[in-house]
């Protein structure tokens, strides 16, 4: 499933964990965790925690080449984000033709390679 690589405000960084082996059991999968929007200390982290989890239970959704550990994966972002706001990606002073704004900064975890800058 292609998600695009076109940046919006909402986004900061995409952090490639796995490969899909089956895009519609994936979103069957996605579907099923909820909301917890009512709930005071939920938050979006927490969600992409749990699908995560669920993804990779799930056994047929991923491929087998993945990085799915929550710990694995909070701390790649983090520091992959960590390093974007360094570099002025996300605040208009970086060195202008230093990454393309028009594109979401791109780290592939299985790999250790960014393929966006």
């Amino acid at each position: 499933m292609d998600t695009g690589t076109i940046a919006t405000a909402a986004i900061m960084a995409r952090i490639l964990v796995a490969r899909i082996e089956d895009t519609s059991r994936l979103v069957s999968v996605l579907e099923r965790v909820p909301v917890r929007s009512s709930e005071e200390k939920w938050n979006c982290v927490l969600w992409v925690e749990e699908e995560l989890a669920m993804a990779s239970a799930d056994g047929k959704a991923l491929g087998k080449s993945r990085k799915t550990e929550w710990t694995t994966v909070r701390d790649a972002a983090m520091k992959y984000i960590g390093e974007k706001e360094a570099a002025h990606r996300y605040n208009g002073k970086a060195p202008k033709g230093s990454y393309d704004p028009m594109k979401v900064a791109t780290f592939d975890l299985l790999t250790g390679i960014e393929t966006i800058p």
